[in-house]
């Protein structure tokens, strides 16, 4: 995994969204600072805080960590 991928998906799910760092930070119950060094890249990312990224951004982790491109896999059709 490459920390520069997952912080460059962060950074673009969450402009995407228009949320500043603030109100990303209120959604994974995390301050601006924090949200700051995430996005600057001088702090990790736990596994917990991975999920929750995940889920308020409905995407994979393996999206997030850069496993793979899509944001979201459809169910297959039977």
């Amino acid at each position: 995994m490459s920390d520069t991928s997952l912080i460059r998906r962060i950074i673009n799910l969450r402009e995407s969204n228009n949320w500043t760092q603030v109100e990303l930070g209120r959604k994974l119950n995390l301050d601006k600072s924090a949200m700051n060094k995430i996005e600057n890249g001088t702090r990790k990312v736990s596994t917990n805080e991975l999920e929750k990224i995940a889920d308020v951004f409905t995407v994979s982790t393996d999206y997030l960590l850069g496993r793979e491109n899509k944001e979201y896999d459809l169910p297959e059709s039977k």
